[in-house]
């Protein structure tokens, strides 16, 4: 008989940890639950009780989702847009500026020159060469600007070329 009643006490015992450890699983389940059964039982105060409250939710919701993501993405696709062009409105501006500068100095040599010598015929030829000077700048200038692809990007990812 002493076996028999080992036995039913090493079942006993061997019930007792599965009890222990089965709690123990079932308070960190409890803690891991915790915060997520709050959050359901304030959802389940928020939303409505009523059948006719739950089906127009479920109708306007996707409808005002939806829309939600069209209106962002057509201001998002806007304001891309209108950056381009502010992006090129800025290189145009940049480009007048250096265009005045070119032109200024070159005007101011062509001045200087002309105080210094009194023959009106020097001064043209001299007012040609300067011009020719300006406009192989310009173009210089132009050719930098289009092989530049932060200036010939319009702000879409497509380089004009």
């Amino acid at each position: 008989m002493a076996s028999f009643d080992d036995g039913i006490g090493r079942l006993r015992v061997a019930a007792g940890h599965v009890v222990t450890a089965a709690n123990t699983v079932a308070g960190a389940a409890g803690y891991i639950t915790g915060p997520w059964d709050r959050f359901t039982r304030w959802l389940r105060s928020v939303m409505p009780h009523g059948l006719y409250a739950r089906a127009l939710l479920i109708v306007i919701m996707p409808l005002v989702v939806l829309q939600s993501i069209v209106a962002f993405l057509f201001v998002e696709r806007f304001l891309q847009e209108k950056l381009a062009l502010t992006r090129a409105a800025v290189v145009g501006l940049h480009l007048i500026a250096d265009i005045q500068f070119l032109a200024r100095d070159q005007l101011i040599e062509v001045l200087q020159l002309g105080l210094q010598t009194n023959n009106l015929g020097e001064i043209g030829t001299i007012l040609v060469n300067r011009i020719g000077v300006l406009s192989a700048q310009l173009t210089l200038l132009f050719q930098n600007i289009l092989n530049d692809a932060t200036f010939a990007d319009g702000g879409d990812g497509v380089i004009v070329s």
